[in-house]
């Protein structure tokens, strides 16, 4: 070979050796967890996560204001954010009137922590002093599929949420919930009346009627353990 075949030669290697440098991808560090932002829950009233963190908040609140019978009237606004688990951002009303903010910390484990709460409004003067209407006997009707729409049945929503904090306060233990619910009836009289059977989470069956009135008021009329 002649001395400038070989100097060419070794130009080619030496410049080869450069581009397989230049193209090595260069050591980058992980980028660090970033704390995702709220997404606003569309149909709260049909969310069943939502509805685990409403009943745990109402019973905060409840034992909070010393009125244990206090309870949630209704969803405002909700947001759910997901970091390690779920953070709940709730805007809600109870059945005295009054609003709160708060927020709940629902972990892998799906333990629930309340890491803030704020109260809004005070309760109403007015709230819970309406007269109930006697019930007005009636037929009752079948509800269709009955667990499938527990969450967008307003009422029959309403009821089994106000049955579940009831029967957790006969079992003395409110980390039972309704597990299904495996017959439904609803009677229209001045409000309405539901007769559900329901499983709960612990295997405990009950057959109970909830009565709903005009004013959305909630009240237990007959609860058995079958």
């Amino acid at each position: 070979m002649t001395r400038y075949g070989l100097t060419l030669l070794l130009g080619v290697l030496a410049l080869s050796a450069c581009t397989d440098e230049s193209v090595k991808p260069s050591p980058t560090t992980p980028p660090a967890t970033m704390v995702g932002g709220y997404s606003k829950i569309a149909n709260p009233d049909a969310d069943q996560g939502l509805f685990q963190v409403t009943q745990f908040l109402g019973s905060k609140i409840g034992l909070q204001e010393g009125n244990p019978s206090m309870r949630l009237d209704k969803v405002l606004e909700a947001y759910r954010q997901v970091v390690a688990g779920y953070n709940y951002q709730v805007k809600l009303q109870m059945t005295d009137g009054s609003q709160y903010e708060a927020v709940v910390y629902v972990g892998l484990d799906d333990e629930m922590q309340l890491t803030r709460l704020k109260k809004l409004r005070p309760s109403s003067p007015t709230a819970g002093k309406h007269s109930v209407p006697r019930p007005v006997a009636g037929g009752y009707n079948k509800i269709a599929d009955p667990d499938q729409n527990r969450y967008s049945d307003q009422g029959l929503f309403e009821a089994t949420k106000f049955l579940s904090y009831e029967i957790g306060e006969k079992e003395g233990d409110h980390s039972i919930g309704i597990d299904k619910v495996l017959e439904a009836y609803k009677q229209v009289v001045a409000g309405n009346n539901y007769r559900v059977t329901v499983q709960m989470t612990n295997g405990s069956r009950y057959e109970a009627v909830v009565y709903i009135s005009l004013q959305h008021e909630v009240s237990l009329t007959s609860l058995k353990k079958l």
